[in-house]
């Protein structure tokens, strides 16, 4: 990161130095230091798209962490529901209302509602 920066300090150097040569704007920039330009930008734009990448390649490691551990707590969750459900003497130990709510819940986790289906658009009927 210091090294960026102190190459876009090196890249306005070079441009003020440009600026203060030509008195205010009047003379057109020689093809050299046109070059010069292009060059730094170019190599500015490339180690931008350096750190986009890095920062892109970072967001998926951190997406595929995220959905690994959402997978491990949704298995764990069932196994807990389960758990509590075939437990002998959970009559005695649950009221019934707790068993019914991990009941429904563990029934929902296992089998999600499908998603309604849109009607398609039939071009016949109007």
């Amino acid at each position: 990161m210091a090294k960026e920066k102190k190459t876009l300090t090196e890249e306005k150097t070079v441009e003020n130095k440009i600026k203060e040569k030509s008195p205010k704007g009047t003379e057109k920039l020689s093809y050299e230091q046109l070059e010069q330009l292009a060059s730094q930008y170019y190599a500015q734009s490339k180690r931008l798209n350096e750190a986009l990448n890095e920062v892109q390649n970072k967001l998926l490691e951190a997406t595929t962490q995220l959905e690994m551990f959402q997978k491990n707590e949704f298995w764990m969750r069932i196994d807990w529901l389960w758990r509590v459900i075939t437990l002998e003497g959970s009559n005695e130990i649950f009221t019934n209302e707790f068993l019914e709510k991990v009941t429904k819940e563990f029934m929902a986790r296992m089998y999600p509602p499908k998603p309604a289906e849109e009607p398609k658009n039939n071009p016949t009927q109007n």
